[in-house]
């Protein structure tokens, strides 16, 4: 992957990445993202601690899965941010609202 980030630097690029590993190293790829003018945007929930959208829930271990994803992204330059819950829709009104 990191050869193939070369290709793109000279553009600044924006990823949305679903479903991160927290317990992983990811110094490598988010330093070829961040030498290449690469930002994130990261997803918080994983698999076992997605938002349902027909009964959604707040609960402490999504809370504290959640922290451990910011915990670990917390430290790299070209993180511009974390999202949640951004497949939680408005079913009543068959919509869903502008992110």
């Amino acid at each position: 992957m990191q050869s193939e980030v070369k290709h793109r630097s000279e553009a600044c690029i924006l990823i949305l990445a679903y479903h991160v590993d927290p317990t992983g190293n990811h110094d490598g790829c988010m330093r070829a993202f961040s030498d290449a003018g690469i930002y994130l945007f990261l997803d918080v929930d994983t698999f076992d601690t997605q938002i349902e959208e027909t009964n959604p829930l707040w609960t402490y271990n999504q809370y504290t899965s959640f922290q451990a994803v910011v915990d670990a992204f917390a430290g790299y330059d070209n993180v511009a941010g974390f999202f949640i819950a951004n497949e939680v829709q408005t079913i009543s009104c068959g919509s869903s609202p502008l992110l």
